[in-house]
Parts: structure tokens; sequence; C-alpha cells
């Protein structure tokens, strides 16, 4: 049955991502930012997409050697 989460509960122990890959598109800000490191935290291997460089540099220096960086124009 669903689980109503708690704001002051840690999230981490409902899932776990240890052996998953997953590529968060937009990592460089914002929403895809706090998503990415999110699912690193969570044990996956991320690979982070955006057309910024700058700041899927930033990204990767907050989990050093856990993201991969994938620059490009989705659109």
């Amino acid at each position: 049955s669903p689980r109503l989460l708690i704001a002051d509960e840690a999230p981490f122990e409902l899932y776990d991502f240890s052996g998953k890959s997953v590529c968060v598109t937009g990592a460089a800000s914002g929403i895809g930012y706090a998503t990415a490191l999110y699912f690193v935290d969570l044990g996956a291997s991320v690979i982070a997409a955006d057309r910024n460089a700058d700041g899927l540099s930033g990204l990767m220096r907050e989990r050093p050697g856990r993201i991969e960086m994938a620059i490009f124009d989705q659109a």
C-alpha cells in the first residue's frame, strides 16, 4: 500500500537504485540538477545531460566520480 512520506523523514530508505543507470536531462540547473544528485544518493549511476557544460561541471564536483557528463542540445 502507498506510504505517506513525512517531510522530516529520510526518503533514501524507500528506494534503492544500486546497479541501475539513470539519464537525467536538463541536469545543469534546477530540477534536473537536484534530480541527478538525488539519484546518485540513491545509488544509481547517473548520466547527466545538458547543453551547459559549466553547469554540468558544477554538478560533477558535488559528487566526484559518481556522475558521467553528456553535453548536447536535444532540441
